[in-house]
């Protein structure tokens, strides 16, 4: 018999910034950069 390791996966979602205003770095560094940072202490921490 064999066994087969697969690895469990995860999605990490991130909500869309607002589209009244241009885009401007408020933008990444409250949306984009926050699931970037989980993201990546997930992968350090599994």
């Amino acid at each position: 018999m064999s066994t087969t390791f697969t690895p469990k996966r995860y999605t990490i979602t991130a909500a869309l910034p607002y589209t009244n205003d241009p885009i401007h770095i408020g933008h990444l560094a409250g949306v984009y950069v926050p699931a970037d940072i989980y993201a990546e202490i997930f992968k350090i921490n599994r």
